[in-house]
C-alpha cells in the first residue's frame, strides 16, 4: 500500500533504514490518518537538512488546509521559521508566549524565557589554543573500517578538543565507535600514550579511561527503566580496581555529587531515568563519567534533542574537563557547536579526513565550503 503522504518523502533507500528515514516513516504514518490535530515532538532531530525542508513544506500545506499543528523543538531557528505562536516552558511551567503576527521572528526573544533569569543559554566560546607541542594521548594510523572509514590518520593531544565535521554520514560516528571498542578496525593501528592498543571491546576502552557519550541516549546510553543511581554506577562493574563487591554507601554519595554537579531535575537518585526530560537524561549519560579520571572523552552529537540551557550546561562542563587535561573528540551535526567548542575541526568526506581546520579559521563559511569540496577526498 502506498499512502499519498509519502509523495514528498520519496527516494527512501533499500536496506537498513537510517534514523532519519525511520522518522519519516513515523511522520507518514501519522499523516496517513488524515489528522485534524498533528503533534510533532522533536520531529527534526534525526533528519538531514533537506528532509527538514520537505517536512516544513508539508506542515505549511497542512496549515493551509486548516489542520492544527503543535510543533515541539529545541532548535530555535525552526521555531521562528515555522510557528505562528510560541509557548515556552521551563521546569514544567509555562514561562512565556510569543505571537509572531505582532512580534518579530527573533530567536533572541525566546532565549531569556527558556534560560531563566539566572541562566546563560549562550555558548561559552572555548578559547582556542595551539596544541601542536602538547603530549600525544591518542593516535590513529591508517585506520579503516569496511567502506565507512578509509585510511584515517588522527592525532589527539592532551587537553585538546578535536571536532569531526562534514556532511552527516561521512564516517564520523564510525570513527568514534572504533575508538570506543564498539567496532573493530579492518586495518590500521591505534596508539594510546605511545603504546599500541587493541580496543577489542567497550570494556577495554573504559578500563583505559576512554569514555563514549553515544548518539542515541535511550537505546545506547541508558537503561531507561532503571534509576539514576544504577545508570551512574554500571561502568563500575568493568573496573577491576573496584573488586567484586561495590561500596554502595560511597556510590550513593558519588551519585548525589554528580546529580548536584549536573543540576539534575528532579535531584532524586532513585528516580527512573525514563521519567526525566531529554536534557536531564543526557546529563546522566554525560555525568556518569565524572566519577572517573577520563583521559579521552568521545562525544557523538551530545546536544542533539536537548534544550538550550542543558546544551549550555553540557558544553560548560566539557570546557572544564578539557581545561583539566581531558582530551575530547566531538562529532556534532551543528557547525555552531564545532565552532564554539573545538580547537581543531577535521572535515570528513566518504570516510576520509579531507581537511584539518585550526584556530581562527574555524568559522561557518570555512566548515561549509570544506564539507562540500568533495574532490579533495579523491
Amino acid at each position: 500500500m502506498f499512502f499519498p503522504c509519502f509523495r514528498d518523502f520519496r527516494n527512501l533507500k533499500t536496506g537498513p533504514a537510517t534514523p532519519g528515514e525511520k522518522q519519516i516513516v513515523e511522520i507518514a504514518k501519522a499523516l496517513s490518518k488524515n489528522p485534524k490535530l498533528l503533534i510533532l515532538d522533536e520531529p527534526t532531530a534525526p533528519l538531514e537538512y533537506y528532509q527538514v525542508e520537505k517536512l516544513f513544506k508539508k506542515v505549511k500545506e497542512l496549515q493551509e488546509q486548516g489542520i492544527l499543528v503543535i510543533f515541539i523543538s529545541h532548535r530555535l531557528w525552526e521555531i521562528t521559521k515555522l510557528c505562528d505562536i510560541v509557548h515556552m516552558f521551563r521546569n514544567g511551567e509555562t514561562v512565556g508566549t510569543l505571537d509572531f503576527s505582532v512580534q518579530p521572528r527573533d530567536e533572541n526573544l525566546i532565549i531569556p524565557f527558556v534560560a531563566g533569569p539566572d541562566g546563560n543559554a549562550n555558548y561559552i566560546k572555548k578559547e582556542k589554543r595551539d596544541f601542536s607541542k602538547a603530549e600525544k594521548v591518542l593516535e590513529l594510523k591508517n585506520i579503516s573500517f569496511l567502506k565507512k572509514v578509509s585510511n584515517v590518520d588522527l592525532v589527539l593531544r592532551k587537553g585538546e578538543v578535536v571536532g569531526l565535521g562534514g556532511l552527516s554520514g561521512q564516517g564520523q560516528e564510525e570513527i568514534l565507535m572504533l575508538m570506543a571498542g564498539v567496532l573493530k578496525p579492518t586495518k590500521g593501528e591505534i596508539y594510546l600514550e605511545g603504546e599500541k592498543i587493541n580496543i577489542k571491546h567497550p570494556m577495554t576502552a573504559i578500563r583505559n579511561d576512554i569514555f563514549l557519550i553515544p548518539g542515541d541516549r535511550q537505546k545506547e546510553g541508558l537503561f531507561i527503566d532503571h534509576s539514576i543511581l544504577n545508570n551512574v554506577i554500571y561502568p563500575r562493574y568493568s573496573q577491576k580496581k573496584d573488586g567484586i563487591r561495590l561500596n554502595f554507601k560511597n556510590l550513593n554519595k558519588q551519585t548525589d555529587n554528580i546529580i548536584k554537579k549536573m543540576s539534575l531535575v528532579p535531584p532524586i537518585r532513585s528516580m527512573p531515568v525514563g521519567n526525566l526530560s531529554g536534557g536531564n537524561q543526557q546529563k546522566v549519560v554525560f555525568g556518569r563519567w565524572l566519577q572517573f579520571a577520563s583521559k579521552i572523552l568521545l562525544l557523538n552529537d551530545p546536544a542533539k534533542g536537548v534544550d538550550i540551557q542543558a546544551k549550555s550546561d553540557l558544553y560548560r562542563l566539557l570546557h572544564e574537563l578539557a581545561g583539566g587535561g581531558t582530551s575530547v573528540i566531538l562529532y556534532a551535526s551543528s557547525n555552531e557547536e564545532l565552532i564554539n567548542n573545538c580547537d581543531r575541526v577535521l572535515i570528513m568526506f566518504e570516510g576520509r579526513i579531507v581537511e584539518d581546520i585550526c584556530h581562527e579559521d574555524i568559522c561557518d563559511e570555512k566548515l561549509l565550503k570544506s564539507s562540500l569540496r568533495v574532490g579533495d577526498s579523491k
